[in-house]
């Protein structure tokens, strides 16, 4: 599945710019450092340090979050 244009280029911004991101992803709202951004395994994955909202892991921590599941993406 292909990225939106504008989430890509939202994406590439922030990791250029450093600033952080809010997203939804599997129902939790997340705010996190991008820090790579890229495809793996031919899924686009954008890999970043969660800094705060809610997630099933530990937080503060390392995540790879496939970006086509990302919902509401703002840069902060």
């Amino acid at each position: 599945m292909a990225v939106d244009q504008e989430l890509d280029e939202l994406l590439h911004a922030a990791i250029k710019t450093k600033h952080l991101l809010r997203f939804k992803y599997k129902d939790n709202e997340r705010i996190a450092e991008p820090h790579d951004y890229g495809v793996q395994n031919g899924v686009e994955r954008l890999f970043c340090w969660q800094v705060a909202g809610q997630s099933s892991g530990r937080i503060p921590g390392w995540r790879m979050v496939d970006v086509g599941d990302m919902q509401n993406a703002e840069s902060l």
